[in-house]
């Protein structure tokens, strides 16, 4: 019967939920106030604290009046709302305002707007909806509770919105007991703010003050005693960052008509009995867990397990539910109840086992300013398990997850006070006494035995313990391994460079209920250089501590601050090097009431090895205002010991081992032809300059040379020389008889000045022969056009096309040439023609050069070597492919369907590519070759992201299923990216 009004109302809830009734304000019932309200006029303020109001939000009032006279308790609320900017229209032009349909109704008294003096009734425009708002949801909590959201239209900058509602009705759970609770200052300024009581004169109820000497008012008429207070003008309490949960600043007035905590139990006592009488089905469960044998201490805790492990956390607190348990019989029949449901089934099972148990109220947040406050049922949001076992206390928590270990070893709550539901119990009792069991030790030893400069590998074992393996637990049951293993990954790679995993990230539980995780990394280059000291010096952190060690930004405050608790944190760091180092022994330590730290060094010569022991308790959770500025005093200790550095002076390389040492053998090859080339060049420069200093020119017209020796050094030179000679007809231009003409520019820029030479060759042909010896200017025009083209088709992306206009360039000067050496021959010159036209070995070294670079081109253009072009794989040479075999990139015996290596010289540094398979990737880091593979099948996503332009690479992301990814990279020219990447997601697709 009980389920079943259970899932009634919880189709009801449903149906709220996805069909929202729309309610105009008839059906909203629009009333006046009830007659015992006491009006309160709007005032206005002098002036308004701008400064400190929050979203432009100003409280002209916040009235609140409560009638516990009548048979059902009526709670009045009005509020008056300066609107001063968008976000305050923003934010408060929807109104929300919740109840519990199961106990309480609303009334809607008033919804106006003032603007210019002007009230505007609201209600009749407005639009109401009801909405099951189960704000608590993400909480697995569900109360039924449904909100009337008001969305009001017409709703201006500089408007006061004023509303007022009155609640009818109380938790019957309660019993009728009253208690509640108003605040004397906020955290935002109010203008106005008033609170009243009607109360039957006579009838007992208790009044404190916290944080404020401001007590409520009382007056009495005709048997109604009239408790009232008020506020003018209250300033903001802002609260500052990093408070405990538990802080409060405001000052708060507490009312309650219990005398005392013992009413408070006798209230509960009833609640939990009654749900303790139905136990069907609980002694079989036991018997099931073969209990029987086992210690007391081993029987608690598999009680507990059972009810962590195999009873899920749902709450249901719709009405009544909110506070009474359901029965043990019910929770352990459904499988599922919240944080009073499953209390209630852990007693059962612990009062059949013998074991002396009880329910405790506590306040996850505000525990531990409960003393603070008057006795309530309404003072505690959970209730946990108090065992008493062999004089000791052990405070258990049945909705807490992935708990492991001994009785004496699972952590233990600590929420300050707690209220023991046990016959004859009338105070709070203090939860602290025990040692908080939660830490964590980490270990990484750094094996760096192969030397200074070389790769390591790194060691990582933590062990977590209590609360903390709780929370590794939790996290790795919510991720993925390889999610985790690759965060764990950055994070050292962050720390120390490039690495590789060595093995992958493995966790497992000890014996003790102790949580453990190990990994290792290959290092790949950790330590680091010092150019100006010419060191290698490699640094190490106690990370795990230093995030606990950073000092408070504030040096005073006037709220006390947040630290972690508990937090027992042991980061061990060793470090095996090769024979040869030494480090002397230090310790360091810092103790005082909020924190232990120490720091020890010490150094095994037999082992070569460093061991930096680091560990950090904190010994409560908050540090107080008064103790803030030795606080951060303690903390500035730590900072020298909080990285250690150790370095190395080797034996300086000479050149060719430093070069030997960072380069493979295509890449010494290439280097040493670009480098032979360079100097070939060096050296016929200074050769030319030395010659032409030396050589005399005999009487010569123009530059007279031979069309061999011209066709020789343009070609040889991929006509520079074609430069040169223009420039050196033009200077004669210059000094003979134009001296405007820069014959440099001309020189360079010979593409242009074909014709104007062949003009000024023209004139000297009809000065020297007294006619045209050369050709029409029809033909000159034609030569110079096409002339134009060939040198611009030099650059042309078609080796063909590039290969031809290289050939014909200089051929097209020939006529010229010839011209220019007829005219010497015929003036005698015939000397200077002979001196011109030597070939001298400078000539012959720039020859040379010129082959290197037409080799290297060749093997380029042949895919020998790198291209840093897209290749289908009919277009890679064998030893491709072996090194794809090799490096087990590519199956054996199978080819890529295309490939492209950003590499400019060896294909081996990088690349990337796909078979029919799959896809992999290589890069080079310090000397290691890093790779990555992956299957067709085992790919989730192909995601490329193009180039905008040719300067720049096109991606594309691999993500595998299990979540890691890696990157291609393409070259973008020519469009041939798109190609690679439509042929690889084609494959994928269809392996899919």
């Amino acid at each position: 019967m009980r389920v079943t009004i259970v899932l009634s109302y919880v189709f009801y809830c449903l149906g709220i939920l996805f069909f929202p009734s729309k309610v105009n304000a008839d059906a909203m019932d629009v009333t006046p106030a009830p007659s015992w309200i006491q009006s309160i006029e709007l005032s206005s303020p002098s002036s308004i604290p701008v400064n400190d109001l929050s979203n432009g939000t100003y409280y002209l009032l916040y009235d609140r009046q409560i009638n516990a006279l009548a048979k059902e308790t009526e709670y009045y609320r009005r509020y008056a709302l300066q609107l001063l900017n968008t976000s305050a229209v923003e934010d408060n032009s929807q109104i929300q305002i919740d109840y519990d349909p199961s106990y309480e109704r609303l009334q809607l008294h008033t919804l106006n707007i003032v603007r210019d003096g002007q009230v505007i009734e609201k209600s009749k425009t407005s639009r109401f909806q009801v909405l099951q708002s189960e704000r608590e949801q993400d909480a697995l909590i569900y109360n039924g509770a449904l909100t009337l959201s008001i969305i009001i239209e017409d709703v201006r900058i500089g408007d006061v919105l004023d509303y007022s509602y009155t609640i009818y009705g109380s938790n019957p759970v309660l019993d009728g007991k009253f208690s509640t609770s108003l605040g004397t200052d906020w955290s935002v300024p109010i203008h106005q703010a008033e609170f009243s009581l009607l109360w039957p004169d006579g009838k007992p109820i208790k009044q404190r003050s916290e944080r404020t000497a401001d007590q409520m008012s009382v007056e009495t008429n005709d048997g109604v005693s009239r408790y009232f207070y008020s506020v003018i003008n209250s300033s903001a309490r802002t609260l500052e960052s990093d408070t405990p949960e538990w802080y409060e600043p405001w000052g708060r007035i507490y009312l309650s008509e219990y005398s005392d905590w013992s009413q408070v139990v006798d209230w509960a006592i009833p609640l939990y009995e009654a749900a303790l009488d139905a136990q069907e089905g609980v002694a079989e469960q036991l018997v099931s867990l073969n209990l029987s044998l086992m210690q007391p201490e081993q029987k608690i805790t598999q009680a507990l397990f059972f009810n962590q492990q195999q009873i899920r956390y749902l709450g249901l607190e719709m009405g009544t539910n909110s506070h009474a348990p359901s029965s043990a019989e019910t929770t352990l029949q459904r499988r599922y109840g919240d944080c009073k449901d499953k209390v209630v089934l852990l007693l059962a099972m612990l009062k059949r086992l013998g074991i002396e148990a009880y329910p405790a109220l506590v306040n996850t947040e505000t525990g531990e300013t409960l003393t603070e406050r008057l006795p309530s049922a309404l003072a505690f949001d959970h209730v946990i398990v108090k065992v008493l076992l062999n004089s000791k206390v052990y405070w258990l928590d049945p909705t807490r997850s992935y708990q492991v270990g001994a009785l004496d070893e699972i952590y233990q709550p600590d929420y300050g006070y707690a209220l023991v539901i046990k016959k004859g119990v009338t105070e709070l009792t203090r939860m602290a006494g025990t040692t908080p069991n939660t830490s964590m030790l980490i270990e990484e030893t750094f094996d760096l035995t192969q030397g200074v400069d070389q790769p390591g590998v790194l060691s990582v074992k933590t062990r977590y313990t209590g609360r903390d393996a709780e929370y590794q637990r939790n996290r790795f049951a919510q991720n993925s391994l390889q999610s985790i293993s690759n965060k764990y990954q950055g994070y050292y790679q962050q720390e120390y460079g490039e690495l590789l995993q060595a093995s992958s990230l493995t966790i497992n539980e000890s014996v003790d209920g102790a949580f453990v995780s190990k990994e290792e990394y290959q290092l790949l280059q950790p330590w680091s250089v010092d150019d100006d000291q010419k060191q290698y010096y490699l640094d190490f952190y106690p990370g795990t501590l230093t995030e606990y060690t950073k000092e408070p930004s504030s040096v005073k405050r006037k709220d006390p601050l947040h630290i972690t608790y508990p937090l027992d944190n042991r980061h061990i760091i060793k470090v095996k090097l090769p024979e040869g180092w030494h480090f002397n022994a230090e310790s360091f330590y810092e103790k005082n009431n909020i924190f232990d730290f120490e720091a020890v060094y010490s150094f095994d010569a037999t082992l070569s090895e460093l061991t930096l022991d680091y560990r950090l308790r904190h010994l409560k959770s908050f540090v107080t205002p008064a103790e803030i500025e030795r606080y951060r005093a303690s903390l500035g200790k730590l900072d020298r010991y909080l990285a250690y550095q150790i370095y190395s002076t080797p034996p300086e390389k000479t050149f060719w081992e430093e070069i030997s040492a960072n380069t493979s053998v295509p890449e010494l090859l290439a280097i040493g032809s670009f480098g032979l080339v360079f100097i070939l060049y060096i050296f016929s420069l200074i050769a030319w300059r030395i010659a032409a200093r030396r050589y005399q020119p005999s009487e010569q017209v123009f530059y007279p040379v031979t069309t061999s020796r011209f066709m020789a050094l343009s070609l040889g030179t991929f006509l520079i020389y074609v430069s040169y000679w223009f420039y050196r007809n033009w200077r004669y231009v210059s000094v003979t008889d134009k001296p405007s003409v820069m014959p440099i520019m001309r020189g360079i820029f010979a593409w242009f000045w074909y014709f104007p030479l062949y003009s000024r060759l023209l004139q000297s042909s009809n000065q020297y022969f007294g006619e045209n010896r050369l050709f029409s200017k029809v033909v000159a025009m034609f030569l110079a056009i096409a002339f134009m083209f060939a040198w611009f088709g030099t650059s042309a992306q078609s080796d063909l096309l590039s290969l031809t206009a290289l050939i014909i360039t200089p051929l097209l000067l020939l006529p010229l040439v010839n011209f220019i050496k007829q005219l010497n021959i015929a003036q005698g010159n015939k000397e200077a023609v002979a001196k011109n036209s030597v070939l001298r070995v400078y000539h012959f070294a720039v020859i040379l050069g010129t082959g290197l670079l037409c080799l290297n081109y060749a093997a380029i253009s042949s895919n020998i070597t790198a291209t840093q072009q897209i290749l289908e794989g009919n277009a890679l040479w064998k030893h491709h492919l072996q090194f794809f075999w090799d490096q087990r990139l590519v199956d054996a015996k199978r080819s890529p369907v295309m490939f492209y290596s950003d590499s400019v010289i060896d294909f081996r540094l990088d690349g990337n590519g796909f078979t029919k398979e799959g896809v992999f990737s290589y890069w080079q880091v310090n000397d290691q070759l890093v790779t990555e593979r992956a299957s067709f099948s085992d790919i989730e996503s192909i995601k490329p992201a193009y180039s905008e332009d040719d300067l720049e690479n096109t991606t594309v992301t691999i993500t595998r299923l299990d979540g890691s990814e890696f990157v291609l990279y393409l070259n973008s020219v020519g469009k041939l990216d798109n190609s690679f990447v439509n042929e690889l997601q084609s494959y994928w697709r269809h392996q899919r």
